[in-house]
């Protein structure tokens, strides 16, 4: 079973999980008190598998701000209200800063360390930064603020870099050809929507992980096993990718 099916499968699980709480809570086999109410705790039950997620990926803004909102629902019986003397709004913030204070000094210190520098298109041969270019063996392309459609017209595609914040962007693979040993596509998209659409005679082997953000294959297809593979690859936080075969 690949990962990314036992994923669905576990949180299918959890969210059923989720639905019998609310109904033995409702049919009075769950007692709740005044300080854990019915909307406190299905709320708790929705950032738990996103502070799991997020620290799968080691996404640490979709860890501590769940937490410190967590923190904020149970102030009361956890005892913060009195630490931080007194009831009321003005609570919230210190904590939301907190959280905010604690994901930038743990991303800066556990990052993921990347294995190549993106700045619009890599230079391979001089490790220099260049601009787009979607012809060559290994092609990139992003787009930030903004949108566009791009066209991949590689005779002998390696390897792709493509990356989408802040906008949308469709990638077309149909006008390319695959390298004889493969290529490989790395997706960094966040707060955005990137579009692949990829023909549906190569084999392709979906890896994409998703954080706080969704990837939707479209066209359902029988599995292509003959010809060269295409790999997809990279992060998704806050954005969607969609596969789309021609």
């Amino acid at each position: 079973m690949k990962l990314r099916n036992l994923r669905k499968i576990l949180w299918g699980i959890f969210f059923i999980g989720a639905a019998a709480v609310v109904i033995l809570s409702e049919m009075g086999w769950l007692s709740l008190t005044a300080e854990v109410t019915l909307p406190k705790l299905v709320l708790s039950l929705v950032f738990i598998p996103i502070i799991i997620e997020s620290l799968a990926h080691m996404n640490f803004f979709g860890v501590f701000f769940p937490l410190g909102c967590l923190a904020i629902i149970y102030a009361k019986p956890l005892g913060i209200l009195k630490q931080m003397g007194g009831e009321g709004r003005h609570i919230y913030l210190p904590i939301l800063v907190a959280a905010l204070l604690l994901s930038i000094g743990f991303h800066m210190v556990f990052r993921k360390k990347k294995n190549k520098q993106w700045d619009g298109k890599y230079d391979w041969q001089n490790n220099k930064r260049a601009g787009e270019n979607l012809t060559d063996n290994r092609v990139s392309s992003k787009v930030s603020f903004g949108g566009g459609s791009k066209y991949i017209h590689s005779q002998c595609l390696q390897e792709a870099w493509l990356k989408c914040s802040f906008g949308g962007m469709q990638v077309y693979f149909d006008g390319a050809q695959l390298h004889p040993n493969g290529a490989v596509v790395n997706v960094d998209v966040s707060f955005g929507g990137l579009e692949l659409f990829i023909p549906k005679t190569w084999p392709v082997d979906n890896r994409i992980n998703s954080s706080l953000g969704g990837v939707d294959e479209k066209n359902n297809r029988n599995a292509v096993t003959a010809g060269p593979m295409l790999v997809l690859t990279g992060n998704v936080s806050l954005g969607a990718v969609d596969i789309t075969y021609v």
